[in-house]
């Protein structure tokens, strides 16, 4: 089955959040196929929900999603091991792993082996720089990586350890299932397409 992509640049009204004509179609379901809307944040999700209740329209809330809650519900569908939520068992799971690669001398830049110590703040460091660099399409391509690409190695033992997937990665295993699925997951089965609205950058 094809697909097709479309972007558009549209006004749209202060206060809406989204194009009048799109907000018309969404009042009238029963008009057009199943579609489903990504919307920038939840509270753009819920007060746009808010306004379809409020015109009376009969609104499928799993048709309303944002991005993260997109994929949590494709990691599901997608029969994925399941998430690790218990922050501090992982994050001392990996600090254990750091210290024995800085021992190593895994990661030169950031210790050298008979100068002080690993700590956890080291730690925690790399673990930020890691989830910041997931965000991106080629997250290891840079010159002077100061211990990504070996925090990241690290994650995917802890994975493996636990038969679990860690929130940081939980996208890229996410996409990966997704290009081996040979049949789409239940909730893209049920809708004709995808609307994505314009997404805010992140500036916490």
């Amino acid at each position: 089955m094809g697909s097709k992509t479309s972007v558009s640049s549209e006004y749209v009204p202060s206060g809406e959040g989204l194009p009048p004509w799109l907000f018309d179609a969404l009042c009238e379901p029963t008009h057009h196929a199943p579609m489903m809307v990504l919307h920038p944040t939840e509270l753009h999700r819920q007060r746009t929900l808010e306004r379809l209740h409020r015109h009376g329209a009969s609104v499928s809330p799993q048709h309303h999603l944002t991005l993260n809650s997109l994929v949590r519900l494709l990691h599901v569908d997608l029969r994925l091991p399941v998430l690790l939520d218990d922050e501090a068992s992982t994050f001392m799971a990996l600090h254990g792993k750091c210290v024995d690669a800085a021992e190593k001398t895994a990661l030169p830049f950031l210790y050298t082996p008979g100068v002080g110590a690993w700590t956890l703040t080291k730690t925690r460091r790399l673990q930020q720089l890691h989830g910041e660099l997931m965000q991106l399409r080629d997250p290891f391509k840079w010159q002077g990586d100061p211990g990504a690409a070996v925090f990241h190695e690290h994650c995917l033992e802890v994975e493996a350890a636990a038969g679990g997937t860690l929130p940081v990665l939980i996208t890229i295993h996410v996409l990966e299932a997704l290009r081996k699925a040979s049949d789409p997951p239940f909730h893209l089965s049920e809708v004709a397409g995808m609307i994505v609205l314009d997404m805010a950058p992140d500036f916490t």
